[in-house]
């Protein structure tokens, strides 16, 4: 419906109106103000939000996963550290073990962030596989990047290679907010 069509309808219904067909007229305008809320329901951005809107907010969503994940296998990288200091004997490291053992979570070993990982990625793939045709060729890329990063971050962490897995997990955080601008 253009905005002529609109304007002949209303022009019907005021002849309508000054020739005295009041019902037809009134039959008229409701079903103009019927299209009417019919087009604005059609409109994305009119209180739902668009899809363009909705997929940026589910990469915000994803940034913040991704950054948790990261944090995660941070902590696990520096608790590996530390076991392995602690392996000399000395009387601070098993210290240090003793005080962080309290922090932890134990189920938070490498193969659980690996899994909590992939389970990521299968929510970017989808992301990817929905994205709207407005999603510029950049976005593509980008978002293609955080998956092979996460793909890597995955094998890494698989491997108990926390310290590549971190490397891995920041470069998919990277390529997730390029992704989004």
């Amino acid at each position: 419906m253009t905005q002529d069509d609109i304007e002949a309808m209303m022009d019907k219904i005021e002849e309508a109106m000054k020739n005295g067909q009041t019902e037809l007229a009134q039959q008229m305008l409701q079903a103009l103000q019927q299209m009417m809320n019919n087009l604005q329901m059609a409109q994305p951005g009119q209180g739902q939000p668009g899809q363009g809107e909705q997929t940026m907010n589910q990469m915000g969503d994803m940034i913040g996963d991704q950054q948790s994940l990261a944090d995660r296998s941070f902590d696990q990288m520096r608790r590996d550290q530390g076991q392995h200091s602690d392996q000399g004997g000395t009387q601070r490291g098993h210290e240090g073990e003793q005080n962080g053992a309290q922090g932890d979570d134990p189920g938070d070993d490498p193969g659980q962030i690996a899994r909590d990982q992939q389970q990521l990625q299968e929510l970017l793939d989808q992301l990817r596989n929905n994205l709207p045709g407005s999603a510029g060729q950049e976005t593509q890329d980008a978002l293609d990047e955080a998956n092979r990063a996460m793909d890597d971050a995955v094998e890494a962490l698989r491997e108990g290679d926390t310290r590549r897995a971190v490397d891995d997990q920041v470069r998919a955080l990277d390529a997730l907010r390029e992704g989004r601008n």
